[in-house]
């Protein structure tokens, strides 16, 4: 078994985001060869759902798999991690720590300031990174390679957008309302569970939303699309195009 003792809270909370996004990659992967190949009645079901009918090549999840264990199990550990403890340190020098009492009350006032802080600082960064044509080109266009995207292409991203667009509005909350490490252990393992639900591709994980971004590009640029109602860039399809198969 592993020895966690000497990881920082940061390396531990990295830890408890690559277990949830590996085993959520495997899982879409399982799903979709399921829905390719399978007769089962599962698989009839999953192809339903399937939003668009578009399944990665093996060259392709190759491709995607590189660049996700890049980010994954080196930027994120190797880079992010130190940034993360040096800024949770400027912000709290007396930081909570694992043998701290931990309290539901106060950990459940932190909660809407960490998702709104993921919110706001995502939807900026993303935003800033469509309306930038050189960003996009040379940044935010990896990501954009996939118009049907998986699991596992979450963590498909140039390194510099990963780390600044990603890992850093998902940390941000935790850092600022400085959250007991057990709540953050949670919220980095939930937080990337959602970002995997939401490249899944398949209706019945409501992965529309960022579905139809990926397939648009121009709309729905948020997490939870707060951003997006306030700014009017969210996406809603035409009368006339109710399959959702049409680009605006």
């Amino acid at each position: 078994m592993m020895d966690t003792s000497s990881f920082s809270i940061s390396q531990k909370g990295c830890l408890a985001a690559n277990l949830a996004f590996w085993t959520a990659s495997l899982l879409n992967f399982v799903a979709d060869e399921l829905a390719q190949q399978s007769q089962l009645p599962i698989a009839k079901r999953l192809r339903q759902s399937k939003l668009q009918p578009v399944f990665l090549t093996r060259h392709e999840l190759r491709d995607v798999f590189l660049l996700a264990a890049l980010n994954m199990i080196l930027v994120a550990p190797f880079l992010c991690c130190p940034l993360f403890e040096l800024l949770w340190n400027w912000c709290h020098p007396t930081r909570l720590a694992e043998t701290d009492d931990w309290h539901w009350q106060r950990e459940l006032i932190r909660l809407p300031i960490d998702m709104f802080l993921n919110e706001a600082s995502f939807y900026i960064a993303h935003w800033i990174m469509h309306a930038s044509p050189y960003i996009y080109q040379h940044v935010h266009k990896v990501h954009h390679r996939f118009q049907a995207p998986c699991a596992m292409a979450a963590a498909y991203a140039h390194p510099l957008e990963f780390i600044f667009g990603n890992v850093a509005a998902i940390g941000l909350g935790p850092i600022v309302t400085n959250a007991h490490p057990h709540t953050a252990y949670t919220y980095f393992a939930l937080a990337i569970l959602s970002t995997c639900k939401g490249h899944s591709g398949y209706d019945i994980l409501n992965a529309r939303t960022h579905d139809d971004h990926h397939r648009y590009t121009k709309f729905n640029f948020g997490v939870l699309h707060l951003g997006d109602y306030i700014m009017g860039t969210t996406y809603t399809p035409p009368h006339h195009d109710k399959s959702n198969n049409k680009q605006p």
